[in-house]
């Protein structure tokens, strides 16, 4: 199922497609510019006795690059994945069970760590998981010597600014940060500004969160 691409004023063009895989209880491939992330969950499912907790789901998070095996980076971009998941997912609904969720890189243009985010939020939203609350990244760069903030960068403008930041922001009243990580040297004034214009971001990929599911919901209602 498939959502037709949209334009923000910060952002490069986002687009999803949802519902892909047969196998998968919920997937979602979600785009931003050039970089793409393919996500599937499966479960709740039954557990293995050595994994199992006996008041929460257990959630495994698998991150794959394009090629080949996972590097140190990509193990830490599977952990902040991981921390985002185990911070909107309502374990307690089930309990001695599993949700899996694996993010396959696609193409990777920059930002990347978002991407993963707001497909794998897209991808349980599709497999129905009970969420405490949704969540949207968005990233962005810092050039140290003007001081300008380049919103959802691109491979280049990442390697040539001095300092990162991605934020994973919570869909709540209080605008919850859920996950910040970063790289480079960067002051207060900065982290502030960044944090203003990243919040601001996140907005419309909510919005369209709400615009696919909706379509989704639409075309299964048609077809029922």
């Amino acid at each position: 199922m498939s959502d037709q691409e949209e334009e923000t004023s910060e952002l490069r063009a986002i687009g999803c497609e949802t519902a892909l895989l047969n196998r998968a209880d919920g997937s979602a491939r979600f785009w931003q510019g050039d970089t793409c992330v393919l996500a599937s969950v499966v479960g709740p499912k039954e557990v293995s006795v050595r994994d199992e907790k006996h008041d929460q789901a257990t959630i495994e998070v698998v991150f794959k690059p394009k090629v080949g095996l996972a590097s140190i980076a990509e193990k830490s971009l599977e952990g902040s994945l991981h921390h985002v998941a185990s911070k909107i997912i309502i374990g307690a609904q089930h309990p001695r069970s599993s949700i899996s969720i694996v993010l396959q890189v696609i193409s990777d243009d920059g930002s990347l760590l978002a991407c993963a985010v707001n497909a794998m939020c897209l991808a349980l939203l599709d497999a129905g998981v009970v969420l405490e609350t949704c969540a949207a990244a968005a990233s962005c760069v810092l050039n140290s010597v003007d001081r300008s903030i380049t919103l959802d960068p691109t491979s280049a403008q990442e390697k040539a600014a001095s300092a990162q930041l991605t934020m994973v922001f919570a869909k709540d009243p209080q605008n919850s940060l859920t996950l910040c990580t970063s790289r480079g040297a960067f002051d207060e004034g900065q982290f502030d500004s960044a944090f203003e214009l990243v919040a601001a971001a996140t907005r419309p990929i909510f919005s369209f969160y709400r615009k696919a599911m909706q379509r989704r919901l639409s075309k299964e209602h048609r077809l029922g």
